[in-house]
């Protein structure tokens, strides 16, 4: 049985913890059993308690234990791996601890605002003899492992253009979002997740343009043996009330992917003469990724679809289209400080 400890209990801390039940609700031999949160030990003193705390994520007050302390989780031998859920800032030196006391980590995205700043984590996770995860969770969401294996096989012939669009209401539940320097604004926090994806797809680009700033930005990727056009879109508004949108359109020599979030189904594939919906698995990205990574610790793995060094890649791209945004000119990743 594999003991598991969320460290951090917002918004995506619960994902975790319903995935992790779901996961051994499923058949997994594991187990969550703490969660560590400064937050969660305020709300027990205000009065309050686990079940409270989790709302609709049904933790077992029982069997889970909550705590403040990170210490707690790290000296504890019946804790194999830790999700690490918490601000962006902090994410490299719990992992980094984490690892050196034994743990597996499932550490969330963004690793860090800045490529230097994930260097000792990279350190930490080659040297290791447990797995290291960062929680780039589109490589786990439904038709987009499907578009990476249509690229990377050929199947619809080269890619002519790859736009891909990440817009929504900036997070209003916490300051944090608003502090750009800890959180990287929408560059960093929400558009990651496209950064990863396409360099995921098609590797590092040559050369990057960006127009915009922290909050929103439209970059351009050029790629010397790449898709002639790739481009990503994301970021923020201020409109609460606007809706979510997750897109992608991908244009083959002999076909067209078009994903929309907002849409069933949500792949089209327009493919010798007709449009066709795309057959996908039901599942919820945030299960398969913790289910993965589950599998990943019981099989002794030290590496899965997404790697530390993936995360530090992703980074270095992010930090080019910084240097794109404050000089007005395009960056290449070479030359980045």
């Amino acid at each position: 049985m594999i003991g598991v400890a969320i460290v951090g209990f917002g918004m995506i801390g619960h994902r975790h913890a319903a995935a992790y039940l779901n996961a051994r609700a499923a058949g997994l031999p594991v187990e969550l059993r703490t969660i560590c949160s400064r937050h969660g030990i305020e709300a027990a003193a205000a009065g309050g308690n686990l079940a409270e705390l989790a709302g609709d994520v049904p933790l077992d007050p029982d069997r889970v234990c909550l705590t403040g302390a990170l210490r707690d989780v790290l000296e504890d031998d019946a804790i194999q791996a830790v999700s690490v859920c918490t601000w962006t800032d902090t994410h490299v030196d719990i992992a980094v601890r984490a690892l050196a006391a034994g743990k597996h980590v499932l550490v969330e995205k963004p690793a860090a605002t800045r490529a230097g700043r994930i260097l000792p984590l990279l350190k930490a996770a080659a040297q290791a003899k447990t797995l290291c995860v960062p929680a780039m969770v589109m490589r786990w969401w439904p038709g987009w492992p499907w578009l990476r294996d249509q690229v990377r096989g050929g199947t619809f012939g080269a890619v002519r253009s790859a736009s891909f669009l990440r817009v929504g209401a900036q997070p209003d539940w916490a300051r944090f979002y608003s502090e750009f320097e800890r959180s990287g604004g929408a560059l960093v926090d929400l558009h990651v997740h496209d950064v990863d994806f396409l360099r995921w797809c098609f590797g590092d680009p040559d050369e990057v343009a960006s127009l915009g700033n922290l909050s929103r930005v439209t970059s351009l990727y050029r790629y010397l043996a790449g898709p002639p056009h790739a481009a990503i879109e994301g970021g923020w508004t201020l409109a609460r009330a606007v809706p979510f949108r997750m897109r992608y359109v991908v244009e083959f020599d002999d076909a067209v992917a078009d994903f929309d979030v907002a849409r069933t189904p949500a792949v089209l594939l327009t493919w010798k003469g007709e449009t066709v919906p795309v057959t996908l698995p039901v599942e919820n990205p945030y299960d398969a990724e913790v289910a993965d990574f589950v599998r990943g610790v019981l099989e002794g793995r030290t590496e899965l679809r997404a790697t530390v060094a993936d995360a530090y890649g992703a980074a270095r791209i992010i930090d080019a289209e910084r240097r794109s945004l404050e000089t007005g000119r395009p960056a290449k990743l070479s030359e980045e400080a």
